[in-house]
Order: C-alpha cells, then structure tokens, then sequence
C-alpha cells in the first residue's frame, strides 16, 4: 500500500511540475526586447510597487478587478501545492524552512526562465506571493496530517 502511495504522490509531483511550466510558459508572447533590456525594463525589485501599481489602476479605472485578483490569486496558488506536495512525497521536506527554500528556488527559476526566453518580467512581488502561497499549502499539509495523525 505505501509504495502505491509513494506512485501516486510521484505522479501528483509530475503532474503538477507539469501545470506550473505550462501555465508559466505557454501562450506568452514574446516581447521583443533584448534580455538586458528586459532587465532593465521589466524588473521590479522594490516589495509590493506592483500590487500598488494594480490598485492605483484598478481605483483610476484602467484595468479591472480580474486581473488584480488573477495576478495576486494567481501567483498565491501557483505555489500553494508545492507546499503540501514537498512534505507528503520528500520526508526531508517536512519543515517550512525547507519547503519556503524550495519555493524561493523554483520562483527564481521560473522568473530568470522568463526573462532569459523573454516572455516575461522579472518580479519581487511575486516572489512574495509565491511565496506566501508555498506556506499556505505547508500550512494545509500541517492540518491535514494533524488531523490525519488523531484520527489513525
């Protein structure tokens, strides 16, 4: 039974590597900077200047409240699962330090990937977001083998 649950949790891992890249990757389209100037251009590295930037628009009217809430939303559950996932499937990953590490590692690739194919921009923000999302599944994982563990 256990080494169907090792498959099972292996195949939740693929599955879900899978989703991020393509959500990531597909169906962006190609911006036509160089890559130093995508650095220079679309890189934010000053915390919460872009959640500001979707406020101030969504109050002066120039974007909808869609895409605040698909941008913040979005980057938050990216990650969510990879906080669960990491503690069920890697033994060594069952501490928030470890998972939020693993976080931080993926969000830098996933970021330097775009700038490097240009199809993006590189963002503290959502790091952050990312971020907090991973420790929100931690926190799900937490409660629910809490919960597991007094009911077994």
């Amino acid at each position: 039974m256990e080494k169907v649950k090792r498959g099972g949790l292996w195949a939740a891992c693929v599955l879900y590597a899978a989703a991020v890249l393509m959500l990531t990757f597909l169906g962006k389209h190609v911006l036509t900077d160089t890559i130093a100037d995508s650095l220079v251009y679309h890189t934010n590295v000053i915390p919460f200047a872009t959640v500001w930037d979707w406020i101030s628009r969504l109050a002066s009217d120039q974007i909808n409240l869609g895409i605040v809430i698909s941008n913040v939303f979005g980057n938050l559950l990216l990650l969510m699962p990879l906080g669960f996932l990491l503690p069920c499937t890697f033994p060594k990953m069952r501490s928030l330090i470890a998972c939020l590490i693993m976080s931080f590692g993926v969000t830098l690739f996933l970021e330097c990937a775009q700038i490097m194919l240009r199809i993006g921009c590189f963002d503290i923000d959502v790091f952050l977001l990312r971020i907090v999302g991973t420790a929100i599944g931690y926190w799900v994982y937490k409660l629910a083998r809490g919960i597991y563990e007094s009911n077994h």
